[in-house]
C-alpha cells in the first residue's frame, strides 16, 4: 500500500485550505494538523507493506486503486474532495493510466515528494 499525503510543510497546504473552504479544515493550521495526524495513524499500524510519502506539488487529482479497480477524481475550488465526483475505471483503461502515471511520477520524484 502506498499513500501520498499533502506535505504539511508545503505552501500548498495554505492554498488548499483556502480553496477548499470546508468547515472541517477552515485554516491551513487545522489542515496541517489533520495531515500529520493521518501520517501518524498510518505509522502506528506498523505494516511492512505500507509506505507513506508527502507530496509538494499542486493537489489536483484524487487517485485510489485497489487491485484492478481505480477511482479517480479532481479537487475543485470550494468543494471538499469527498463531495466531488469520483469516476470508476478498470486499472489499465486509458483514463486510469493517465492517473496512474501521474501518481508514479509524483511518488518517484525527489522534487515533488519526500518520505514522511
Amino acid at each position: 500500500m502506498r499513500f501520498l499525503l499533502l506535505d504539511p510543510e508545503s505552501q500548498r497546504v495554505r492554498d488548499r485550505a483556502e480553496e477548499d473552504r470546508s468547515s472541517e479544515t477552515p485554516t491551513a493550521s487545522v489542515l496541517k494538523e489533520r495531515i500529520i495526524g493521518a501520517a501518524e495513524e498510518f505509522r502506528r499500524l506498523h505494516l511492512a507493506n505500507l509506505t507513506v510519502r508527502y507530496y509538494r506539488c499542486t493537489p489536483s487529482v484524487n487517485y485510489f486503486r485497489i487491485d484492478n479497480r481505480t477511482f479517480i477524481g479532481s479537487y475543485f475550488v470550494g468543494i471538499p474532495s469527498r463531495n466531488s465526483v469520483t469516476l470508476f475505471c478498470r486499472t489499465g483503461d486509458r483514463l486510469a493510466e493517465w492517473y496512474t502515471k501521474h501518481f508514479e511520477a509524483v511518488w518517484t520524484s525527489t522534487d515533488f515528494s519526500r518520505p514522511i
